[in-house]
């Protein structure tokens, strides 16, 4: 016992990185749990104490890919720095810190149309500070892990971040809907933003625990050239378009559940904390083997498969009504989570995977700008139908169907064209 133990401890002191690696575990499920709350049936709970519209939650809720243009500007952020670090903490630590004022606004004694501005100033603000240092850190975190590894390593970090916030969404998920029970949603809103603000400053302990390998690249990036370099790259450009679909697709959807589930299926806070927990459970199952399969097969095989099951999630979606929703939209839950056990980390990796080293922080920014202008820009366009759909009772081509279940079915459909895109568009040209 006593030399497998110095054995362990050997290999611990020779790899100087190994601590890190538990930091970036621990960080990515920190992240997640603010994520969580910022967002979904939680961020619906605020702006429906604000009066907000659903179409206009769904837009709110598509400004996070939005954010992802403002990747594009790391690049002038980070232009002569080989050590980002120190700006990626002290962003982080702003951009969470707007999220304790995000949760206070509905409690402000003001105006509404004062509490409106102020929650969309902190809102959009915090997305814009988020995604100005994302791409940095991704490097960051991603240069640390051995890239025959980085499939198993993402699935474990999944698996913790899923199992951690499976307890830590019930357990918030209860107390809301406790505040709520005794008409006291404002206890609710400052109890999520002492929340946000606790688990701000452990994060920020995690990031300065995670050490920073030195930067590969020699002397300052032009990042005008570097961009251009992406854009003149095929493969790098050819596998971007991969997440430009899939954000279409998804953006046509997904923003509008958050206030469905709220506002026309009526589900509590508690089941919509299991339908977290089912989903948690099922994706951090179904992860380790995504992780293989990406190990052995590559990123695209794997996130093809994905899509298939993501596919079938948006059918189940079309067919979820307030007569079914609980069965249904369970349905759907389950599918999403296998889907996303590998599609999240499948769109960062494959261009991380693709693109050469000296342009790779611009080819995930350029990945992350476009898919975000796109999935938005599919946002507002699908909430003015949204809105019709709404206007006229429910009722499009003579069926009674919730706009939600419309854009779930039109979601389905683009999916069918990412799978033909991924097959012919990559995977064969992989193999000829």
């Amino acid at each position: 016992m006593g030399k497998i133990s110095l054995t362990f401890l050997g290999q611990w002191k020779k790899d100087e990185y190994a601590l890190s690696r538990l930091g970036v575990i621990a960080e990515a499920a920190l992240e997640y749990f603010i994520a969580i709350v910022t967002s979904g049936a939680y961020l619906a709970k605020i702006t429906s104490a604000l009066s907000f519209s659903d179409s206009l939650t769904g837009v709110l809720s598509a400004f996070v890919s939005l954010g992802c243009i403002f990747q594009l500007g790391s690049g002038v952020l980070f232009k002569h720095a080989r050590r980002v670090k120190g700006r990626v903490i002290a962003f982080q630590m702003v951009y969470q810190l707007l999220f304790v004022v995000v949760y206070l606004t509905p409690v402000l004694s003001a105006h509404a149309n004062v509490r409106t501005g102020v929650f969309l100033s902190a809102f959009l603000s915090a997305y814009i500070l988020i995604n100005l240092v994302r791409s940095q850190k991704n490097t960051w975190m991603l240069s640390l892990i051995d890239d025959k590894k980085r499939g198993s390593f993402t699935a474990t970090k999944e698996i913790v971040s899923l199992l951690s916030g499976m307890v830590f969404t019930y357990i918030i998920g209860s107390a809301i809907d406790r505040f709520e029970y005794a008409g006291n949603m404002n206890g609710a809103f400052v109890l999520l933003a002492i929340v946000i603000f606790v688990i701000n400053a452990i994060h920020m302990a995690t990031l300065f625990m995670t050490k920073e390998k030195p930067s590969e690249i020699s002397g300052s990036l032009d990042v005008k050239m570097g961009i251009k370099d992406v854009i003149r790259n095929k493969k790098v450009m050819g596998v971007i378009l991969i997440g430009v679909i899939w954000y279409i697709a998804t953006y046509t959807a997904t923003p509008f559940y958050g206030a469905y589930q709220i506002n026309q299926l009526n589900f509590s806070m508690r089941f919509i904390s299991v339908l977290s927990i089912v989903y948690a459970i099922v994706r951090s199952i179904v992860s380790p083997f995504m992780g293989k399969l990406a190990d052995r097969h590559g990123f695209v095989k794997m996130a093809f498969l994905c899509f298939i099951v993501a596919g079938l999630g948006f059918l189940a979606g079309a067919f979820t009504a307030p007569s079914n929703g609980r069965a249904m939209f369970f349905i759907y839950n389950i599918l999403n989570a296998v889907s996303m056990a590998g599609i999240n980390s499948a769109i960062l990796n494959i261009v991380f995977g693709y693109a050469p080293l000296e342009i790779r922080s611009q080819a995930i920014a350029l990945n992350q700008a476009v898919c975000g202008v796109c999935g938005f820009l599919t946002t507002c366009a699908a909430s003015s139908l949204v809105d019709r759909i709404q206007k006229n009772g429910n009722m499009i081509l003579g069926l009674h169907l919730y706009p939600q279940q419309v854009m779930s079915l039109i979601a389905a459909m683009i999916t069918a064209g990412l799978l033909t895109y991924t097959y012919f568009g990559v995977i064969r040209k992989e193999k000829a």
